[in-house]
């Protein structure tokens, strides 16, 4: 997992490798994110070894700042989650201009 951040936006990466886009559920409220995903496990083989982890986990986040929580993008491509989360603009930097008197 990767958080990083500018002045408007949040960025997170997961890897999930072997997770479909069907078996991944994300949910936020407030500057809390949910992020819920299920690897199911093969039922049509017999496995000789077997070293992956299967089933249902979740991970909760609180985020650095509030977001604009219909403003958040997710997709996921080669195994890697990436959520672009807008920053509510409360909590974006803004910049003061100082005047000259």
């Amino acid at each position: 997992m990767s958080i990083w951040g500018n002045d408007t936006h949040i960025y997170l990466e997961f890897d999930l490798p072997g997770v479909s886009v069907e078996d991944v559920d994300i949910k936020v409220r407030e500057s809390m994110l949910q992020i819920s995903a299920r690897r199911l496990l093969k039922s049509d083989v017999q496995f000789v070894l077997q070293e992956r982890r299967f089933g249902t986990f979740q991970r909760h986040f609180t985020l650095p700042s509030r977001v604009i929580g219909s403003a958040i993008t997710a997709e996921m491509k080669d195994g890697i989650l990436s959520l672009e989360v807008s920053k509510a603009e409360e909590s974006q930097v803004r910049k003061i201009e100082v005047k000259s008197l």
